[in-house]
């Protein structure tokens, strides 16, 4: 489990959050959701430790992660998974370099055998069987994906972070990756955190939403909550389109 308390950031007179707490839950994916300039980006990065809140608390389960030193900070890290917006793979680095990465870096106690029956467990998962050698140039653009996340996956995280995880994918590989995804949280146990303005995501698995509007919280709950909710910061996010609104409209009669 991660939980904030009452983050606030500013970048000289412009404050992005202004008392952000929320909960993000282990074994179910959580979703953050909102505008371009809602704070979603620089909420992420706080989560990761990438930039420092001006006041408030990340917690990691017991552990207060802000107060941490490097040292410590890097401990946590080790149980940090990472999927970026663009998958972020190297490009001169074959599927199976790529996923080994972290390990090279983080695992020196791990022997090259075990490296190597790591990286075939994680393509196994990401059901990428076969594609060992090929370079990411090589591959499609949702096995790139997959890649990127076998790759979060490869330190056995404790944490994984998704950054607009369908970003560039077209609509049934989107919801293989959401799919992929919750798999992987449920099996393992895993807090997941995802920032995404995918309204698949948030119908298909949005089990844990919160919406970020200016900074704030203006709304938390599940994908069954969306369609019967009264908010009006989450309305006008959800239904913005004219066709969408038409729907909601057929369904529900408002």
């Amino acid at each position: 489990m991660i939980r904030t308390e009452n983050i606030f950031k500013s970048f000289g007179d412009n404050e992005v959050l202004k008392g952000i707490s929320l909960t993000f839950e282990k074994g179910k994916t959580n979703l953050i959701i909102g505008r371009s300039g809602a704070g979603k980006t620089v909420l992420l990065k706080i989560l990761v430790g990438l930039i420092r809140p001006t006041s408030g608390t990340v917690w990691y389960d017991d552990v207060n992660f802000t107060a941490l030193d490097k040292k410590a900070l890097r401990k946590i890290r080790m149980n940090i998974g990472m999927l970026f917006q663009g998958s972020a793979l190297f490009d001169s680095l074959t599927v199976e370099e790529n996923i080994r990465f972290p390990l090279d870096m983080l695992r020196k106690d791990m022997t090259e055998a075990e490296k190597q029956k790591r990286v075939d467990y994680c393509l196994d998962v990401v059901e990428l069987e076969g594609v060992n050698k090929k370079y990411p140039s090589e591959i499609s653009g949702g096995m790139q994906k997959r890649v990127g996340i076998a790759r979060a996956i490869v330190l056995d995280p404790k944490y994984l972070f998704c950054d607009e995880p369908n970003s560039g994918l077209d609509p049934k590989t989107a919801l293989l990756i959401d799919d992929l995804i919750h798999t992987i949280t449920v099996n393992n146990q895993t807090t997941t955190i995802i920032n995404t303005h995918d309204m698949n995501s948030v119908m298909g698995i949005g089990e844990n939403i919160a919406l970020l509007h200016n900074g704030k919280v203006a709304w938390t709950g599940t994908k069954d909550d969306v369609l019967h909710t009264d908010n009006e910061f989450l309305e006008s996010f959800i239904f913005a389109s004219p066709f969408l609104r038409e729907l909601k409209e057929r369904a529900f009669g408002k």
